[in-house]
């Protein structure tokens, strides 16, 4: 199934490399996509509902928190639901929010 027009998988790594990112679980998958300028959101929950719509992700679609915040270098909060992970990050050019990372658990 291929992404969404404003989600696009940039790399999906290996098995290996999201054993590392989920405690060893062969089945996770790391994703770090890229979105188009529309696809920026006012808030970093939009911008993880925007991941928890597309289709090619097979995430939690409950109980996600706010796991992980970070102001520097740029403004990140990274959404956490059981093993399932989205890093989003806010764009100092517009002031969106994307999400530039996914975990799939």
């Amino acid at each position: 199934m291929r992404p969404s027009a404003t989600i696009l998988v940039l790399s999906l790594l290996s098995a290996s490399a999201g054993t590392a990112a989920c405690g060893g679980d062969p089945h996770c998958r790391t994703a770090i996509i890229d979105q188009v300028d529309d696809a920026g959101r006012p808030s970093p929950r939009a911008a993880l509902a925007l991941v928890l719509a597309d289709s090619t992700f097979h995430l939690s679609q409950s109980g996600w928190i706010a796991g992980y915040r970070s102001r520097r270098p740029n403004r990140s909060v990274t959404f956490v639901s059981g093993r399932d992970r989205v890093r989003t990050s806010r764009s100092s050019v517009n002031g969106r929010w994307y999400s530039d990372e996914v975990i799939d658990c």
